[in-house]
């Protein structure tokens, strides 16, 4: 038996490398196909929270962005003056979202409440996808997974049926562009401009892709080993400004045009924006999912070595910045840094294996054959998420924002009257067809007259609302119930309350207003 072993040792390794060799691809595969299941459920699960949530058509600005794409559509044109005030009526505005806003009348007109639930939905699962496809090339699919998750709780709070959720998904596209063309070292494609035109022309966000080519242009200067030639640094910088020169040309493709750059800055200056909930600064005294995302993100990042390139820190800073001075921000804080720090995330928590790992959308359309029976079973779902969702009937439930059921008792001869409303309501107003005196296009309004609205609502006495009054001719106001005003004018001679339920009440003028050069002015407008 003895002059045997040695036979059998000198095939063994040879055995264990066709055993090797045959089953090299299966941990591939396996790694793969868990990957693919774990996004494809966390996708899902996100698409299923935002299309059976009723909360998320509970914001009062869905209202004037359906009546804005109702208008381009019905007359074929993007309006340049304001069509849905009393008070600002034919003084310029540009729809800044007008792609997005014919997009949502669209299908609200097609498919209706459930059909916009459904199209949002979808793009927000796609969201997640986007970041658990990206992680699962530097991490583990476990890991990559609740990287996802996290982003997925930390954007609850923003998911609302508005133009904003539809460019996440441009956001997450972005980064994840810069991040691979870092890693090739070079510029991005320059077919990436066409993004950035559908992006400037559904909502005001374009300007942080502008602004984060920039920075990750800074980032492969600064990345650059030392000693390069200067011919290394002047390539570079050739390849990114025209990547930058291109998507710039492309987001000036707007009916705003040049002056459209200057929107986001614009609005983010305004001084009375911090009276504006979305404005607010980041609220730590409790726990929300925001701050548990970011704890649990600094734990991460400190509990190991985790090196960040210096200009993607700074970036991580900035908008850290941005997110605790407005809430507005949080979103993109979120989604960009939960992108960036996968890659230093993967490098200090797996010293095994080689990064980055293939893309698995890659692996699978190279072995489709292997993948065929789960990428049918996965696509079942979907598709009956879909029907649930079309046959499930569905009703905009009255809220804060949309007082439906308050608008319709609203007497038919007084739509066309001024009125009073309290600002978080225009929208719904518009979205009826009545004519407000204040809605959520603060960039139109103006501090000026955003600080006279608070300055009504907040007093103290009802002096600035007779100021207001004697200015703008009110035949009835729309407030909510234990707004301050609403109990003055419960007490004010010459209204009366009309109607009143949890979510608004309606106050009639009772007495008749004096004839004036100014009242016969206004109502002239509102015929």
């Amino acid at each position: 038996m003895d002059h045997l072993m040695p036979v059998s040792i000198q095939h063994a390794p040879e055995q264990a490398m066709a055993d090797n060799i045959v089953a090299q691809p299966q941990p591939k595969t396996l790694s793969s196909t868990n990957g693919l299941i774990l996004t494809f459920l966390s996708a899902l699960i996100a698409a299923t929270v935002f299309m059976f949530h009723p909360n998320v058509l509970q914001d009062g600005d869905t209202g004037w962005h359906l009546a804005a794409g109702r208008y381009i559509i019905e007359h074929l044109q993007i309006p340049s003056t304001d069509p849905f005030s009393y008070t600002f009526h034919g003084r310029p505005w540009v729809a800044h979202e007008w792609l997005a806003e014919v997009v949502m009348h669209g299908i609200f007109a097609t498919l209706g409440w459930p059909g916009l639930m459904l199209v949002f939905g979808l793009f927000f699962g796609l969201v997640i996808a986007i970041i658990s496809l990206y992680a699962q090339r530097w991490l583990t699919p476990v890991t990559a997974t609740s990287i996802a998750a996290l982003c997925f709780f930390g954007l609850l709070p923003a998911t609302l049926v508005r133009p904003h959720v539809l460019v996440w998904v441009f956001l997450a596209c972005w980064v994840v562009a810069m991040l691979r063309a870092r890693e090739r070292n070079t510029a991005p494609s320059l077919w990436l401009a066409m993004m950035m035109l559908a992006w400037a022309n559904l909502h005001g966000s374009y300007a942080i892709g502008l602004f984060l080519s920039a920075v990750f242009a800074l980032d492969a200067l600064v990345s650059t080993p030392r000693p390069s030639p200067r011919s290394a640094y002047i390539e570079i910088i050739k390849q990114w400004a025209l990547f930058g020169l291109v998507c710039l040309l492309a987001a000036i493709a707007t009916p705003s045009g040049v002056e459209g750059l200057m929107f986001p800055l614009t609005v983010s200056t305004m001084k009375t924006l911090s009276m504006i909930s979305e404005w607010h600064s980041t609220n730590f005294t409790s726990i929300s999912y925001f701050s548990f995302a970011l704890y649990l993100g600094l734990f991460a990042c400190l509990f190991r070595n985790v090196r960040i390139p210096v200009v993607r820190l700074l970036l991580i800073i900035f908008l850290l910045h941005m997110a605790l001075t407005h809430v507005r921000h949080q979103a993109v804080f979120l989604i960009v840094t939960s992108l960036i720090l996968i890659e230093p995330l993967g490098r200090a928590y797996l010293r095994e294996g080689e990064l980055p790992r293939p893309d698995i959308l890659s692996t699978v359309a190279r072995h489709w054959h292997h993948y065929r029976w789960l990428l049918a079973a996965l696509a079942l779902a979907p598709t009956g998420l879909i029907f649930a969702r079309l046959l499930t009937p569905m009703q905009r439930p009255d809220s804060d924002g949309s007082p439906s059921k308050a608008i319709s008792k609203l007497p038919a001869a007084l739509r066309t009257q001024p009125g009073f409303n309290e600002y978080g309501k225009g929208g719904a107003l518009i979205y009826a067809g009545i004519p407000v005196f204040i809605d959520g296009r603060a960039d139109m309004y103006g501090d000026k007259f955003m600080q006279e609205y608070f300055d009504i609502t907040s007093a103290d006495d009802l002096r600035k609302w007779r100021v207001a009054d004697k200015k703008w001719h009110f035949r009835w106001s729309l407030l909510p119930p234990e707004h301050k005003l609403t109990k003055y004018m419960d007490r004010e001679p010459g209204w009366k309350r009309f109607y009143a339920d949890k979510w608004a009440v309606i106050h009639i003028r009772q007495e008749p207003i004096k004839a004036s050069a100014k009242a016969d002015q206004i109502r002239t407008r509102l015929r």
